[in-house]
Order: structure tokens, then C-alpha cells, then sequence
């Protein structure tokens, strides 16, 4: 289980379905919401948008997705077992 608490910033690195699945579960029970303002149940974004390239990016309460890391953040690499911070 991950560390999702709302006080920092940060990227997380998703390499697949499985994570993806796993890590909208866990930001669910943190409370954050896409963009600020839809709870992540209800959110449209998808893994198959970006595929192994997906990064997630937290910030506070709020969470988006894309490509490319906001390089003001750590990155933190998502494992089906736990986070690692890359770098």
C-alpha cells in the first residue's frame, strides 16, 4: 500500500493495467479528485490513453495525467507492491 497522504506534490509512474487499477483505488480512499473536482470513480481518464508511458501527477487534492512529469515534483515509480522514488 502506497502513501497517498495530500501534503505533497508528486509524479507516480505507471507501467501497466494492473497498477493503473490499483493506484485509482488507492487515490479514491485519499480523497483527491481529477482536476480538483471529480471524484476518481467518476473521472474518464483511462490507461490505454497513454499506455506505459502514463504518469500520474498529485497535487494536494487534486490529480491529472499525461504524458510528461512536472519536473518540479519527485517521481515515484508505482509497483503492485509499493512505491519507490526514481532518481
Amino acid at each position: 500500500m502506497t502513501n497517498l497522504n495530500q501534503s505533497s506534490s508528486r509524479n507516480i509512474l505507471i507501467k501497466n493495467q494492473t497498477q493503473w487499477n490499483s493506484l485509482m483505488r488507492e487515490l479514491e480512499q485519499s480523497q483527491v479528485k481529477w482536476g480538483g473536482n471529480v471524484p476518481i470513480s467518476q473521472g474518464t481518464p483511462k490507461y490505454a490513453d497513454h499506455g506505459s508511458d502514463t504518469v500520474i501527477t498529485v497535487e494536494g487534492d487534486k490529480v491529472t495525467y499525461g504524458r510528461v512529469e512536472n519536473l518540479a515534483y519527485p517521481s515515484l515509480k508505482f509497483t503492485d507492491d509499493n512505491v519507490t522514488l526514481v532518481g
